[in-house]
């Protein structure tokens, strides 16, 4: 088996399923760019035998919900921070991981495969933050029923629990042998040991660890990002959308997406006579500098809790009007009595140059925005 897409689109799936449940309620529809930075050629070596070199990272400011100092790069344009236990144990999101990690077709024997081989049990993970490149997410669904796979993004997770290398390499070194086509060997990034497929094949989990208790997976340029923050070449995520989401208060799972400054696009102004705040914005053009999420798992329901941040009040104001008339639009062409009662139910209000949305959904709810993703979920897939 090969630690590709198996295990990645799952875990690509459930943020893009995420982001969804609160689109269904609040129309957003952010396109945010991530900035390239240019990496150095890693040095192959052949594979060592357990003998893990703990290295201390640096003090960046530290996400709320993870121990220990953040290595999220601050570049990233969408990122997810997540209680692994609560997810699992969480009857409302029972759905989604029936979707994604249950039944025929579903990710479940990567994530099998992935213990397996790892050593690593996700239910003894006590806090997991994972970015991704956001405009490669947004794309995700827009080749529903192609035949091709979807080109995997941009991914880094970071794991922290009781880890070690050790472990890790006894359990991997195992899979390698009974696997013929497992093939990594290890190479120096940044002075730090990184596993890499030997094939270098670009869709194939990289790994690494920081020390022990804190393990980094993903594709390979993602691992390195994260590589990049612990030898402090480059700062950890940190400013406005940390401090915004912290702000909403306690959370299970929280997301930030930044996009650039100015997405919003505006009509001509005699336009916006004639249509009102909403002809302010140019249709298919609504963007949001920074979006900040927080979900709070309580009993089966799902409590989410969102603010963005517009440019300026009036902009915000057209924004909080699109989003209104989206739902009610979701509302009325959904044909799903459950949509029909999340849009009623959800409240948006608006301070200034910010929109904050709140919305409760259950175990029904979310079927039904799983029921209405499912043709993007479903592109991708093989």
């Amino acid at each position: 088996m090969t630690l590709s897409r198996r295990i990645w689109l799952p875990l690509v799936l459930c943020a893009f399923v995420l982001l969804g449940s609160l689109a269904v309620a609040c129309g957003s529809d952010p396109t945010p760019t991530p900035t390239p930075t240019q990496m150095p050629t890693p040095t192959p070596t052949p594979l060592p035998t357990p003998t893990p070199e703990p290295t201390a990272t640096p003090p960046p400011p530290a996400v709320a919900t993870s121990p220990g100092d953040s290595l999220i790069p601050e570049d990233a344009t969408l990122v997810i921070d997540a209680d692994l236990a609560a997810i699992f144990d969480s009857p409302a999101l029972a759905p989604v991981i029936e979707v994604l990690f249950g039944g025929e077709g579903s990710g479940q024997s990567a994530l099998v495969d992935f213990e397996s081989d790892t050593g690593i049990s996700l239910r003894s993970i006590t806090s997991a933050e994972m970015f991704l490149d956001a405009e490669a997410l947004s794309t995700l669904g827009q080749d529903a029923g192609s035949s091709e796979l979807a080109d995997a993004p941009t991914l880094g997770v970071v794991l922290r629990g009781d880890l070690t290398e050790e472990d890790f390499l006894s359990n991997f070194q195992g899979a390698m042998e009974n696997d013929p086509s497992l093939k990594y060997e290890v190479v120096d990034y940044r002075g730090q040991k990184m596993y890499v497929d030997a094939n270098r094949d670009p869709e194939n989990f990289s790994f690494a660890f920081v020390s022990d208790g804190v393990f980094l997976l993903g594709l390979n340029d993602g691992v390195e990002k994260m590589l990049d923050v612990a030898s402090g070449t480059v700062g950890p995520i940190s400013g406005g959308g940390v401090a915004a989401l912290d702000a909403l208060g306690n959370r299970d799972i929280g997301i930030i997406m930044i996009s650039p400054t100015g997405g919003m696009k505006a009509t001509a102004p005699a336009d916006q006579e004639s249509q009102g705040l909403l002809g302010m914005v140019a249709a298919g053009s609504v963007n949001v500098p920074l979006s900040v999420t927080r979900i709070l798992l309580v009993g089966d329901a799902m409590q989410i809790q969102s603010a963005q941040f517009l440019e300026n009040e009036a902009v915000a104001a057209a924004y909080k009007e699109y989003n209104e008339g989206t739902m009610v639009l979701l509302g009325a062409m959904s044909g799903s009595p459950e949509l029909q009662r999340l849009v009623d139910e959800a409240n948006i209000e608006q301070h200034g140059s910010r929109v904050s949305f709140e919305m409760t959904i259950d175990a029904a709810g979310l079927s039904a925005v799983l029921d209405f993703m499912s043709p993007f979920m479903q592109a991708g897939t093989p």
